[in-house]
C-alpha cells in the first residue's frame, strides 16, 4: 500500500484533523483506485517519492543539509499526480493545491519541478514557473538551484557544467540540463514571450492575486503537443474572490470535489478550516496547516492570533488569509465569516411578528426586503428576499463575484422582466408574504422607495422612513453587530446574504457614530445587510430611548 492510500485511509478514519475537502479529496482517490478505467501505477507513485528523497535535501533555517523527506500530505499529492494513469497517459493533468503560508509550498514545488526535469519521462522537459510577478516566479527558480546547488549527488554535475544555474545577484532565472534538452525558467512580466514555448510542466505560485486567467491560458495553451501535459496551481487564500483563482479555479475544483461536476484530469486539494470553524482554535490549525509541527509551530500560529485579536481589523484578514487559508472579500472586514456562520441556525416563521426592512433598486440593480422577527427568549430570526432585472444576470456575472444563477435557480433570488426593478412585482410579494407572515411595517429610505413605499402604504401596509444617515443607523448597526456576537441571529445560512455580509465594513466616524459600507475595492453588493438593518430600527428604539432614531411615517 504506497503512502497516499495510507494517508487516505487515515483522513476517511478520522486519524488526521482535516476539512471537509480534503475528505473528498481522499474518497476520490479512492474511487479512483476502485475504477476499471484508471491505473494507478505503484512503481510510478513510489517512484516520485523515492526519488525526492534520496537525491535532494534540504537547503535552509534548521533543515539545511538534512534530507529532503516529504511529509504524508505531500505524498499524498504527488502519488496522485504522477501515479494515476488512464490509457497509458498520466491522468491528471491539472492541479489546485490551496494551503496556508509556511507550510513548504515554493519547497514542494523547487522539489516537482527538480523531479520533472532529471526523472520523470517527459521527453525535452520544459518547466515554466509563473506568479504575479516576475520577482515571485524566481522565489521557486531560486529554491530549486539551492536545493540541487547543495544535495550532494548534483554538486558534481553542477561544478562539470552538465547542469547550468543562471543567476543574477542572489536570484535564478533559470536552470538547464543539456542532457535532455531540459530547462526550468521563471517566466517574465511578458506573456507574449511565451507564446511560442512547449511547457511540460507548469507551476504557478500564489495565484489568488491574479488580475486575470492570462499566465495560466499562456501555459495551458502552450501545452497542446505534450502527451503528459501538467499545470499545478499552488497558492494561499486572500481576499481577490473576484479575480480567476476563486471565482473559477477553485471555484471548479470544489464543484469537483462535491461531485457537481466531472473532471478525472482535476486534482483538487484544498487545506483550510470549515464553515464555522473558528481560526481562534488551536484544535483545527492543523486543517489549514498540514505541515503543523513540522514548519508551521503552535507558537507562532499562537502569536499570530493574539496580533489579530490585538491589532484587529486588516491585521485579523491577514492572519486569516495567510495563516488560516480563508478566502474573505474585502482587507479589512467587519464582521468575519466564521463568526456571521455561529449564527446558520433555520429562522422560524410560526409566532412571530415581523418588522422588515427594505432596499430597492433605483433601476437595475439589487434589491432586498429582509424579514426580521424577534421570539420569547430575544434570538432573532431573518427572512431575506433579494431581487434583480433579468436582463441584467448577464452583467451581474461579468462584474459581479457571484452564484447568481445558482441562486435564481434554486429560488434564493427572484428576477423582474426587463432591464429596470419591476416596483409592480415586487410590492406584490411583499403584500402577500406580509400577510402570510404577520409582517408590521416595512422601514426604508424615503430618498430611494417612493414609487413601491406608497404602494405598499396604500394598500396598508404601514410604511416608516429611515433616513440612511450615521446618525439614524449607528445604534441599530450595533445591535446587529452585538446579536451577531452573541449568537442570537438565527439567518439560516442563507448564501445571498452571507456573500452581501463578507463585503461589508464599518465605517466609524470621529463623533462616536457609524454605519455600514460596502469595501472600495470590490464590486459585490451589501443591499440585503442594509435592508436588514433597517429592520432592527425598531427594537433598536425599543432597547434604548435614542431621541435620533424617531422614524417618520410615510
Amino acid at each position: 500500500m504506497t503512502a497516499a492510500e495510507i494517508y487516505a485511509k487515515k483522513v476517511l478514519e478520522g486519524k488526521v484533523v482535516t476539512s471537509i475537502f480534503i475528505k473528498q479529496a481522499a474518497q476520490r482517490f479512492l474511487d479512483f483506485l476502485e475504477r476499471d478505467d484508471i491505473e494507478y501505477d505503484i512503481v510510478t507513485a513510489n517512484k516520485v517519492v523515492n526519488w525526492i528523497e534520496g537525491n535532494l535535501v534540504h537547503w535552509e533555517g534548521e533543515w539545511r543539509g538534512k534530507p529532503f523527506i516529504l511529509e504524508p500530505w505531500q505524498k499524498f499529492i504527488l502519488q496522485q499526480i504522477f501515479g494515476l494513469k488512464k490509457e497509458g497517459r498520466r491522468l491528471i493533468s491539472k492541479a489546485y493545491i490551496q494551503v496556508s503560508r509556511k507550510n513548504a509550498k515554493t519547497t514542494l514545488s523547487a522539489a516537482i519541478a527538480a523531479y520533472h526535469l532529471f526523472a520523470d519521462t517527459e521527453q525535452s522537459p520544459q518547466v515554466l514557473v509563473g506568479a504575479n510577478n516576475e520577482d515571485q516566479a524566481k522565489l521557486c527558480t531560486t529554491c530549486c538551484a539551492n536545493i540541487l546547488e547543495i544535495s550532494p549527488k548534483f554538486r558534481g554535475y553542477i561544478d562539470n557544467k552538465l547542469i547550468k544555474i543562471f543567476r543574477f545577484k542572489d536570484k535564478c532565472s533559470s536552470i538547464t540540463y543539456p542532457k535532455n534538452n531540459g530547462r526550468i525558467e521563471a517566466i517574465s512580466r511578458d506573456l507574449k514571450t511565451k507564446d511560442g514555448s512547449n511547457p511540460s510542466l507548469g507551476i504557478i505560485d500564489e495565484y489568488m492575486e491574479a488580475d486575470n486567467p492570462g499566465l495560466l491560458n499562456v501555459i495551458r495553451s502552450g501545452q497542446a503537443a505534450r502527451l503528459n501535459p501538467l499545470l499545478i496551481v499552488i497558492t494561499t487564500a486572500g481576499s481577490k474572490k473576484e479575480g480567476p483563482c476563486y471565482s473559477q479555479l477553485r471555484k471548479v475544483s470544489v464543484e469537483v470535489l462535491n461531485g457537481l461536476k466531472t473532471d478525472d484530469s482535476q486534482l483538487a486539494i484544498i487545506y483550510e478550516l470549515d464553515a464555522g470553524d473558528d481560526y481562534r482554535d488551536p484544535a483545527i490549525a492543523i486543517k489549514a496547516n498540514p505541515n503543523y509541527g513540522v514548519s508551521v509551530y503552535a507558537n507562532y500560529l499562537k502569536e499570530r492570533v493574539l496580533e489579530a485579536k490585538n491589532e484587529g481589523a486588516s491585521k485579523e484578514v491577514d492572519v486569516r488569509t495567510k495563516n488560516f487559508n480563508e478566502w474573505t472579500d474585502v482587507s479589512t472586514v467587519w464582521i468575519s465569516d466564521h463568526i456571521w456562520m455561529k449564527n446558520n441556525t433555520v429562522p422560524i416563521t410560526n409566532g412571530i411578528t415581523f418588522h422588515s426592512g427594505l432596499d430597492i433598486a433605483v433601476i437595475r440593480d439589487w434589491s432586498a426586503w429582509v424579514l426580521v422577527g424577534k421570539d420569547l427568549a430575544g434570538d432573532y430570526h431573518i427572512h431575506p428576499y433579494f431581487w434583480i432585472p433579468e436582463e441584467t444576470v448577464q452583467y451581474k456575472l461579468k462584474n459581479e463575484n457571484s452564484n447568481l444563477l445558482d441562486w435564481i435557480e434554486q429560488g434564493l433570488v427572484f428576477t423582474t422582466p426587463g432591464n429596470v426593478t419591476d416596483h409592480d412585482l415586487v410590492s406584490q410579494f411583499i403584500l402577500e408574504k406580509s400577510r402570510e407572515l404577520n409582517v408590521q411595517d416595512v422601514l426604508a429610505d424615503k430618498a430611494y422607495c417612493i414609487s413601491i413605499m406608497n404602494q405598499l402604504n396604500a394598500a396598508g401596509l404601514e410604511c416608516l422612513a429611515v433616513n440612511q444617515t450615521p446618525t439614524q443607523l449607528t445604534q441599530p448597526t450595533t445591535l446587529f453587530y452585538e446579536l451577531v456576537m452573541e449568537g442570537r441571529i438565527k439567518h439560516g445560512g442563507n448564501p445571498v446574504l452571507r456573500w452581501m455580509m463578507a463585503s461589508c465594513i464599518l465605517k466609524e466616524y470621529t463623533s462616536g457614530l457609524s454605519k455600514v459600507m460596502k469595501e472600495k475595492n470590490t464590486k459585490n453588493k451589501i443591499d440585503g445587510i442594509d435592508a436588514l438593518i433597517n429592520g432592527l430600527v425598531p427594537y433598536a428604539i425599543e432597547q434604548e430611548e435614542v431621541p435620533q432614531l424617531i422614524i417618520g411615517k410615510w
